[in-house]
């Protein structure tokens, strides 16, 4: 995502917002046990992550999709 994001460029200190389709039983493991996974990515990244109601799913997705939707500031990069 960040190769593709300097591909397109991008204003200084502008915010990154990504939104992503995820298969509903994947959504789990994205909050780990007590939501820890999900707060231990946040406070690691700095990254607002939300997951949106199944009624936010665009047209395009599948009915056992969910969406994820990631805002990282980009003045806090995180290169994994």
């Amino acid at each position: 995502m960040h190769c593709r994001i300097a591909e397109i460029g991008f204003e200084p200190g502008a915010a990154v917002v990504a939104r992503l389709l995820v298969h509903s039983q994947q959504i789990g493991c994205l909050l780990g046990k007590g939501g820890f996974i999900i707060t231990e990515m946040r406070r690691a990244t700095g990254a607002s992550i939300r997951i949106f109601s199944k009624e936010q799913v665009p047209k395009c997705g599948s009915p056992n999709d969910e969406v994820v939707q990631v805002i990282n500031p980009f003045g806090h990069e995180y290169i994994a």
